[in-house]
């Protein structure tokens, strides 16, 4: 509930626009800033299913955080920074069982 003044104010809570929580997953090529459009390509059936989540189910955002030492072990096993950036994915460009490329707009830095 809102009271008049937060509604004459035109303030906007950032959990009114963006989700709570979101699903984030890795990347091992380079970070992301906010305010950039681009095409990524994902390669494992984990984070494709972790991609058509964000789409059904949050509205299609998803969280992305850049891995710190790449290792050759599983998705959950990586370590990641702390700080990511949070897409919305804007079109889904190309899906097999294993692999994706969409294309997604950077919104914002979140901290995890």
């Amino acid at each position: 509930m809102t009271n008049n003044n937060e509604q004459n104010s035109g303030i906007v809570l950032v959990s009114e626009i963006y989700p709570d929580n979101i699903s984030v997953v890795p990347l091992d090529n380079r970070p992301i800033f906010p305010g950039l459009t681009l095409p990524l390509f994902f390669s494992s059936k984990e984070l494709v299913d972790r991609i058509n989540h964000a789409v059904e189910n949050e509205n299609g955002f998803i969280g992305v955080s850049f891995i710190k030492e790449p290792v050759k072990k599983s998705v959950t096993e990586l370590e990641l920074y702390k700080t990511g950036t949070l897409l919305k994915i804007l079109r889904i460009l190309d899906s097999t069982g294993d692999t994706m490329n969409i294309l997604a707009q950077a919104v914002i830095r979140f901290r995890m």
